[in-house]
């Protein structure tokens, strides 16, 4: 999953930043036709009760953020796609690729439309 400003950059996510003196960290989580994109500060969320003294800290998103994601289908034994685009990669190649590559790679139009 990517995301970017509006006419920046594109990002891969888990991304993380400062900003005010504040590490804060964009991440997903992925679940059944759903994804779910969410900010929070290092050092003051907690998941479980265990954790004293803090209160969880969450972030608004920027409604001038644009999200992209990419699902790759046909991983076969052995780790490498056979056919398609993909041919040849492993799941953890695609992974590390920025958007820009996999974009290209698999000739995904710039403006998000797809091509007739």
């Amino acid at each position: 999953m990517y995301f970017r400003y509006t006419s920046s950059s594109s990002y891969k996510l888990p991304y993380v930043s400062e900003a005010g003196g504040t590490t804060s960290q964009i991440n997903c989580i992925f679940a059944l036709q759903k994804i779910f994109v969410y900010r929070h500060t290092f050092g003051s969320c907690r998941f479980t009760s265990a954790d004293p003294g803090t209160q969880p800290v969450m972030i608004n998103l920027p409604q001038t953020l644009e999200y992209r994601y990419i699902l790759i289908p046909g991983l076969v034994s052995g780790g490498r796609f056979t056919s398609g685009a993909a041919a040849g990669y492993t799941v953890d190649q695609l992974k590390a690729m920025s958007y820009e590559d996999v974009r290209t790679l698999f000739n995904i139009p710039e403006n998000g439309s797809r091509e007739k």
